[in-house]
């Protein structure tokens, strides 16, 4: 028991380098929402009504190629018969797959209606969801980009939808008092504004804003101000508005302890309630937080994203992006260029009559906020934080009152409408509560899994004792899933039941030995593959709760007491039980270190 005092003064091992290219993992979003089809099968997704609904097609080649072709074939006569239909026009060819890193890009031959779209690409996405490589797909027609979609709504589009979100997922719109709002000339639209950035947790559970500071200032901070005026305008307009961060009326403490506007947008969607698609798609805090806040505006069905950032860099001047390759490239380029001129325009009038501007630059895939968006969306990048000339523009309020009512007229344009906001004050901000469970007091230590396979878990209850001896009794408690929890399959089967309801503060994921045994009856062996991905998503639904992510490795196994009930013959092929242990514990390092999670390495315990 030795190895817990590692976890007590926190020497969580690090690995101190890449692996070598050989060893590289899956994707971390490799598990999200994943079918588990029948053994010498490949699940394609047709619809019943709107639903999506999964059948299962002969193995063949286990490719994503093969895969869409069997998608693109369509349903039985007999699937037709029960009711089982398909978004894809008929006679749609496959042109072409490539990968681009970790994203693949599917080009189709028909276009497609764009009352079908929706349920065509989800048909397309969570096809493609049973290879754990792809965290994303590109989905083309033609050569020309109609959707892109991130891991995370794979199996949610077409199931909840990223429709308007249902009553009662959100609380309370941060746009709407209690009584009705007067109708203005942006009334029935949705915009998300995103102001960039905010307080995140580190691998060492330390917390810190993403951005540096100049002679005091953060670009994390500016962003909430910018985007607090710009939502007040929006609002005197008639739009409904909401925020990817917490206003900065929200002093109360979030889960880093700061006032919870200060926190990335990750932390504040956890808060009011989102799905874990939504804030946690990947198992990192700072990627996650990236990814969530085009999550949001598509969760929320909005008409518009617009992020709000400043530069950093040795220019001055106003610069704003949009992206080329997600299927909105020209509203989107439309949205950019009446932003940048507003924007410049108010700049000019109000602060310095020189303000420089960059123009709107389109890009290709280059920034997830502008890319997963399934609307038109644009970065806003008011100015060089960095340059002191800037600087003492950007944190002027009236500066931040100009380019906020210049966002508001910008939108105001691209729908054509006039700027004229309502008589009398804009309906004030509203504050969303908490309603997600923050983890418990005292800490809690979740442990899942053993490191020698043992399903009493004995190693818990000393790690109780330890935690009492060096914190004080009661300082934090230890509790273990049943039974060890077997393999990590099963523990993210019983993740519901036994690991969120105990709210913890830190989760230990001790697997390995479970998963690379083989009972003698069946082949009950995790593949390293899937036991690698699995690993990845027990990471990423720690963070999810809110709690920090531990991994060990396996100790050495002792040959002969392992084989006292296990054939050694099952292990023939695998150059014995001790080269097998290693490919695993090589597996849960390279979780460790994709994730950037703690790790507690026992093998030469």
């Amino acid at each position: 028991m030795s190895w817990l005092l590692l976890l007590i003064v926190g020497l969580y091992v690090r690995l101190s380098g890449p692996l070598p290219a050989d060893q590289t993992a899956p994707d971390p979003v490799s598990t999200l929402a994943r079918v588990e089809p029948p053994p010498g099968t490949l699940p394609v997704f047709f619809l019943e009504g709107t639903r999506l609904r999964p059948v299962y097609r002969p193995e063949g080649p286990a490719t994503p190629a093969h895969a869409l072709e069997a998608l693109l074939a369509g349903p039985t006569v007999e699937e037709k018969k029960g009711s089982l239909t398909t978004a894809l026009p008929t006679g749609t060819r496959l042109l072409g797959i490539t990968r681009r890193g970790s994203e693949t890009v599917v080009d189709l031959s028909h276009a497609i209606a764009p009352e079908a779209l929706r349920l065509a690409v989800a048909q397309v996405t969570a096809t493609l969801a049973s290879f754990p490589e792809i965290r994303a797909a590109r989905i083309l027609v033609q050569g020309t980009p109609v959707r892109a979609v991130l891991a995370a709504q794979f199996l949610h589009l077409g199931l909840t939808g990223t429709t308007r979100a249902p009553a009662g997922a959100i609380h309370a719109s941060q746009s709407q008092p209690e009584a009705p709002l007067r109708q203005g000339p942006l009334a029935g639209k949705v915009i998300v504004i995103s102001p960039g950035h905010g307080l995140t947790r580190q691998s060492n559970g330390r917390w810190r804003y993403q951005r540096p500071f100049f002679e005091g200032e953060v670009e994390d901070r500016l962003n909430v101000a910018f985007a607090m005026h710009a939502c007040r305008e929006l609002r005197g307009l008639g739009a409904t508005v909401y925020t990817t961060r917490a206003p900065e009326g929200a002093n109360d403490p979030g889960i880093s302890g700061a006032p919870r506007w200060m926190e990335a947008a990750k932390y504040y969607l956890r808060d009011i309630g989102t799905p874990d698609w939504v804030y946690q798609p990947l198992p990192m805090d700072f990627d996650s937080d990236i990814d969530a806040r085009p999550l949001y505006a598509n969760y929320l069905g909005a008409d518009l994203l617009i992020s709000l950032h400043s530069n950093i860099g040795p220019n001055t001047g106003t610069l704003t992006l949009y992206d080329k390759t997600n299927g909105f490239e020209h509203d989107s380029q439309r949205l950019a260029r009446l932003l940048e001129a507003h924007v410049v325009r108010a700049i000019r009038e109000k602060m310095d009559p020189e303000w420089r501007s960059h123009g709107a630059l389109g890009t290709d895939a280059r920034y997830g906020e502008n890319h997963w968006a399934h609307m038109p969306s644009a970065i806003l990048e008011i100015g060089f934080i960095s340059q002191r000339r800037d600087r003492i523009r950007l944190i002027d309020p009236r500066c931040q009152e100009a380019v906020g009512r210049a966002v508001a007229e910008a939108v105001a344009e691209y729908f054509g409408a006039p700027p004229t906001p309502l008589p009398g004050s804009p309906p004030p901000e509203v504050i969303l509560p908490v309603t997600a469970p923050r983890p418990a007091s005292p800490p809690v230590f979740v442990c899942a899994g053993d490191p020698a396979g043992a399903s009493d878990m004995a190693y818990a209850r000393h790690l109780q004792t330890s935690l009492d001896d060096r914190h004080g009794r009661a300082a934090f408690r230890v509790v273990h899933m049943k039974g060890g929890a077997g393999n990590v399959l099963e523990c993210l089967r019983k993740w519901d039941q036994e690991v969120a309801p105990a709210r913890p503060s830190h989760v230990l994921l001790a697997f390995g030995r479970h998963d690379l045994e083989k009972d003698s009856s069946r082949d009950s062996r995790v593949p390293l593959a899937r036991f690698e991905a699995a690993l990845t998503e027990a990471v990423r639904r720690t963070r999810a709760l809110g709690a920090v992510p531990i991994l060990t490795t396996m100790a050495p196994i002792d040959d002969d007491h392992f084989h006292a009930t296990r054939p050694r013959e099952h292990y023939a092929a695998d150059g014995g039980v001790q080269a097998l242990r290693d490919r695993y514990n090589n597996a849960i390092r390279r979780v460790a270190w994709n994730t950037s999670a703690a790790l507690v390495d026992l093998s030469l315990a």
